[in-house]
């Protein structure tokens, strides 16, 4: 990563803010549905991204959690899109991470393990050996993704979840903060507990 790349940050999120500037980056501007106030050029509208995209030759990062704001945000801007992964993390060379992901600090992710398109992988996740992150997903802080787990498209994993091994989370699911899961999650439908439960469909 060039130490002066520039990125505007889809997303209000300091913990990503303070990691590119510590890896000698740069955030020239920020959009944000909720957050106003950080010390950074707020950017209130596709079209400021877009304006500023093209004054400072930026890259965009997605790194908002509504995992179907991600796919629309995807399909406005994935022309400037690009990948993060954060100096601190541990990514194994045998791994494959697509386009569009932003791997946060402190992440392991394992051999033979892929991460599909525009994902987020937030603080302290680790996901293991041989696992599959389909696109537009989020996986949320300090989640533990045990070895041969398949997470569907835009599946959202709570904080500090822990998913047993070769377990599969269908498309558009939501797992909750701190579920235990220990069986198959359908499609479109909200888990959590311990063990985790399907509580409702989405």
């Amino acid at each position: 990563m060039n130490s002066r790349e520039r990125y505007i940050v889809v997303g209000s999120d300091l913990d990503l803010f303070d990691d590119i500037e510590r890896a000698g980056s740069v955030v020239v501007g920020y959009f944000s549905l909720r957050d106003k106030g950080f010390d950074y050029e707020y950017l209130g509208s596709h079209e400021k991204i877009n304006t500023m995209q093209r004054k400072t030759n930026s890259k965009i990062l997605i790194a908002v959690d509504d995992t179907n704001l991600r796919q629309n945000l995807w399909k406005h801007h994935k022309e400037h899109v690009t990948s993060y992964f954060s100096p601190f993390s541990n990514i194994s060379e045998k791994a494959q991470i697509s386009l569009g992901c932003v791997i946060y600090p402190n992440v392991f992710i394992g051999p033979l393990s892929r991460v599909d398109i525009n994902t987020k992988v937030s603080v302290g996740v680790q996901i293991h050996h041989e696992c599959v992150i389909r696109g537009h997903s989020v996986i949320c802080p300090r989640a533990l993704i045990l070895g041969r787990v398949t997470i569907g498209l835009g599946a959202f994993i709570g904080s500090a979840s822990i998913l047993g091994p070769a377990i599969e989370v269908g498309d558009q699911s939501v797992v909750g903060m701190g579920s235990v899961v220990t069986k198959n999650v359908p499609d479109k439908s909200l888990s959590f507990g311990s063990p985790a439960k399907v509580k409702r469909r989405l």
